[in-house]
């Protein structure tokens, strides 16, 4: 279908720019969407907030987290999509590969980790905390190309996964491929 054939073009292209200087800066961006380090930033930041008593941000910091990374699971186990078609698979990559569950549960909780900061700082007179929205916007975006040029998700694992993740699927209907 044209999905695949859009899929395997940019996933084509993302081979043919590989260079190991950016594998390495693409390998250390796509850890921060690997579990450990998802949950690492999830605990920090709820043991900042429980310390200052905002046990409403830490319950959804943790809701990000836990919800994102669910909803993850049951839309894999439903749609059953393999991974990409090998060829310098440079990332860790196991089980089904729609919707990709770094740009999906990244975009989760990091997204959700910057509103709050910003609208603490919007509540707390610190208009410098909304900042942190354009710096978030391009992890995320970096996250999900990362896996991509790293072979571990086609680009519309990404696309449909950031669609998950944030309040609204931008992608249009979930259809099976």
């Amino acid at each position: 279908t044209e999905t695949l054939w859009l899929d395997a073009m940019a996933s084509d292209a993302a081979v043919g720019m590989r260079r190991s200087s950016i594998v390495r800066a693409m390998s250390r961006v796509t850890a921060l969407g690997e579990p450990w380090a998802l949950c690492t930033v999830s605990a920090l930041v709820a043991l900042r907030w429980r310390s200052q008593k905002s046990y409403a941000d830490v319950a959804i910091d943790a809701l990000a987290l836990v919800g994102g990374g669910a909803l993850n699971q049951i839309l894999k186990n439903l749609f059953h999509r393999g991974r990409p078609a090998l060829k310098l698979r440079r990332a860790h990559a196991s089980g089904y590969s729609f919707p990709s569950g770094h740009a999906m549960t990244g975009l989760a909780l990091y997204g959700t980790l910057a509103y709050l900061v910003g609208r603490r700082g919007i509540l707390t007179g610190h208009p410098a905390a909304l900042m942190v929205g354009l710096p978030v916007a391009r992890l995320c975006t970096l996250l999900g190309g990362s896996r991509v040029y790293l072979e571990g998700h086609s680009p519309t694992d990404v696309r449909r996964g950031r669609g998950a993740g944030s309040t609204r699927n931008p992608g249009g209907s979930w259809e099976r491929s």
